[in-house]
């Protein structure tokens, strides 16, 4: 054999590491590629089953696509009935209070004017131009909600009672996706106010909050919604 003769690599040592690679890559994907489930397609990418269920989870929140607004009396800017995946659910709005949109005395002897009067009294208004405020943001969310994609994102909190429960509201406008309760406090539609909680992809309730604190003030200087009422 001459001394420049190059050795060639045995074929066992080739089918060793040809081994190695694919035990490798079985024991990280093996699981996904056997359910023939797609890995890059998980619910922290944003993408979903058509059916309208739950496609996954995003942190400890459920995410429902392919919603559909039902029509309800109890529908309003913060509150509304959804169909997902063969069942309705009444969910609410986290971080965001939508004014009443009239005034109303209850069987009990109550009412909601007390209720009313603090709205109003949050963004410096009357009480009648806030139930006008009121109607304008109910009429804006569910025609939102009647005419564009939406998805819920859940961790089936209560609100006060199991008849509603807490949501975050994704919806699609112009090609770009947002939040719901951000899109209402950007245009003065809604006071910062009620439960507030941790984002889906992990931002602090208090963070999300000064967020909006900053969303408002921006809405206030261009005199939008309610802060062009005063």
């Amino acid at each position: 054999m001459s001394a420049n003769k190059k050795k060639s690599i045995p074929r066992w040592v080739v089918l060793l590491v040809v081994l190695f690679a694919a035990v490798n890559w079985l024991s990280q994907n093996g699981s996904d590629f056997l359910s023939g489930n797609d890995s890059t397609s998980s619910a922290g990418s944003g993408a979903v089953a058509g059916s309208g269920g739950p496609a996954g989870k995003i942190g400890d929140y459920d995410v429902l696509q392919n919603c559909q607004l039902v029509n309800h009396r109890h529908n309003d800017g913060d509150s509304f009935l959804v169909a997902h995946g063969g069942e309705k659910t009444m969910f609410r709005l986290y971080f965001v209070d939508t004014a009443e949109s009239e005034f109303k005395s209850y069987r009990d002897g109550n009412n909601n004017h007390k209720r009313i009067a603090d709205q109003a009294r949050y963004f410096s208004i009357t009480d009648k131009q806030a139930t006008q405020l009121g109607r304008e943001a109910k009429k804006q969310v569910l025609e939102l909600l009647a005419e564009n994609p939406f998805t819920v994102l859940t961790r089936w909190e209560n609100v006060y009672g199991p008849d509603r429960k807490y949501a975050f509201v994704q919806i699609q406008l112009d090609g770009k996706t947002h939040y719901l309760h951000e899109y209402l406090v950007k245009n003065g539609l809604v006071r910062i106010h009620t439960k507030g909680a941790t984002m889906a992809d992990g931002k602090s309730a208090s963070d999300q909050k000064k967020y909006l604190y900053q969303l408002e003030k921006r809405a206030k200087s261009m005199a939008l919604g309610a802060w062009g009422m005063n």
